[in-house]
């Protein structure tokens, strides 16, 4: 632009800055990245990650539907449990507690 000007191809009114459009910088802005440090667990079932899952498609036997997982952070040993209905889980967590 400066050259344009500097040439006589551009007048001076040209030059004068832009309003910031905000629009553009927040279309432009990047999210943060996660956080790099986590809790993790120094002993055996220190910390359990838990999960249910929604109907399967297909029924195993028994007729069972759902599944609830339990995986130990330090290990990563896994436990699972089918059942029947969503409800069971609480109860097949007391089982989990109980067993380990």
């Amino acid at each position: 632009m400066k050259k344009l000007h500097g040439d006589g191809l551009l007048d001076s009114s040209v030059l004068e800055p832009f309003e910031v459009c905000e629009s553009c910088l927040l279309g432009k802005m990047i999210k943060t990245p996660f956080a790099k440090s986590c809790e993790r667990a120094f002993d055996l079932l220190g910390l359990m990650h838990s999960d249910v899952c929604d109907p399967m498609s297909m029924t195993a036997r028994g007729n069972y539907e759902y599944f609830v997982t339990f995986t130990d952070d330090f290990s990563r040993y896994g436990y699972m449990y089918l059942m029947n209905h969503k409800s069971e889980s609480f109860g097949e967590t007391r089982e989990f507690q109980s067993e380990v």
